[in-house]
């Protein structure tokens, strides 16, 4: 049993990747999340509601900053300067001398579109973001979502088993009392119905322990339901190997646009950068009264030109950021595929798996508990020996419910992995 337990432990853990993008899958089949219970089609529409109604608005509010950043940039029009002089000549014949001008700056070089260009890159970035972190949120649930049903398989096969165990030794007993089994031969068999039923007891501890994390996850009280997941015990095995379906979709993985997105708005924020070093024009007039009958008009024409490049620093930085960002994507990208193969690969072994135990174990082992009830009834042997027998058969079930539940966990993920990347991971 400990055994057993290390292996679902290793089995969640090596799974995590492809739950990661289970629950966001096949939306638009999901059932409505006012169902009694939680199934696997309800988990993304429940998920995504979740999310949006909790950490979601922290993303949503950084987007929705980022398009009002859009509108506040001001024009390249920066400023308009009005200047006024009164000046009095007490000794001379002009007396007084008054003039008005007026200066308006104008930003050459585009600035102000490539500022809105850069908050709208930015805006894109972090809705992004919010998908991706939208996504890393379904990923928990479906892997708690299946964590849950990893162990009510488990349990549910551990009370059947008891419950024929019972029944095994209510005749036992009644033998023990005929004096035609040994109250030794007895105690062995209670002590392993006793081994069943500490089992059992874990595994519902478990099991609700489970549901509650879910539970807690979701902000809902409605309970776990395996339906529509699958069952135990009419798993297919002869179909395609599901990941490959997923391998070449992963050009719309939710990190991978989350890069890219990244990617763009550094280089956009780069480009508004080196516009900040650009000239400035001024244009104005002026108008000058001297005396009572003095009086004239100018115009004004001038140009700013930055000595060196201020912002040139921060702009091949963010070249250089944006650069690091497709090379990153990229990378990811090699890494998911590798991830996906590997999966596959599992599959196939689970697969392999599932066909060996049940023809190398669980067909022969029933055999041969059949053979060791036929024998003790006929006195031919002892119950000892079909207490071992009943012993093994439980531990080859384990071991099937285990891999059935590991090839049914791979053809949902597997199934709801290709939807997501077909929807481009949009809710």
């Amino acid at each position: 049993m400990n055994q057993l337990a290390t292996s679902l432990k290793h089995f969640a853990t090596a799974t995590l990747i492809a739950l990661a993008v289970a629950a966001s899958g096949s939306v638009a089949a999901a059932e409505p999340v006012a169902d009694p219970a939680l199934t696997w089609a309800s988990l993304p529409a429940a998920s995504r509601a979740a999310f949006d109604a909790g950490p979601g608005r922290r993303w949503e509010a950084r987007v929705r900053g980022a398009h009002a950043a859009v509108d506040a940039v001001p024009g390249d029009l920066q400023t308009l300067d009005l200047l006024t002089r009164w000046d009095n000549d007490f000794t001379g014949p002009d007396g007084v001398e008054i003039s008005v001008d007026a200066l308006v700056s104008w930003r050459l070089g585009g600035l102000a579109d490539r500022r809105r260009g850069a908050w709208r890159a930015e805006a894109e970035a972090r809705a992004a973001e919010r998908d991706l972190a939208r996504f890393t949120f379904e990923v928990e649930a479906g892997r708690r979502f299946v964590a849950w049903w990893e162990r009510q398989a488990l349990a549910e096969h551990v009370a059947e088993h008891l419950t024929e165990q019972a029944h095994f030794l209510a005749p036992a007993r009644a033998a023990v009392e005929k004096h035609l089994v040994s109250q030794l031969v007895l105690s062995d068999l209670e002590v392993e119905v006793a081994r069943v039923e500490i089992a059992a007891t874990r595994l519902e501890g478990e099991v609700a322990v489970a549901a509650r994390e879910l539970q807690g996850l979701l902000g809902t009280e409605l309970p776990p339901s395996a339906a529509g997941l699958g069952e135990l015990d009419r798993v297919a095995v002869d179909t395609p190997n599901p990941w490959e379906a997923v391998r070449d979709r992963l050009d719309a993985h939710p990190e991978l646009r989350a890069l890219q997105a990244a990617e763009v708005a550094a280089r956009a924020r780069s480009e508004a950068a080196d516009a900040e070093g650009g000239a400035s024009l001024q244009v104005g007039a002026g108008f000058r009264r001297t005396g009572s009958d003095s009086t004239w008009a100018a115009a004004l024409v001038g140009v700013s030109i930055p000595l060196g490049d201020p912002a040139g620093a921060e702009a091949a930085d963010l070249a250089g950021e944006a650069t690091a960002l497709g090379e990153l994507r990229a990378w990811r990208l090699r890494e998911l595929r590798a991830e996906v193969d590997a999966l596959a690969t599992r599959y196939t072994a689970a697969v392999t798996q599932l066909r060996r135990v049940v023809d190398a174990l669980v067909v022969p082992m029933g055999d041969r508990v059949v053979l060791h009830e036929r024998a003790v009834l006929a006195g031919r042997a002892g119950l000892e020996q079909l207490v071992r027998a009943r012993r093994d058969l439980l531990e080859a079930h384990h071991d099937l419910v285990q891999v059935a539940a590991e090839v049914l966990s791979h053809q949902a993920n597997a199934a709801a992995v290709a939807a997501l990347l077909t929807s481009g991971g949009q809710p």
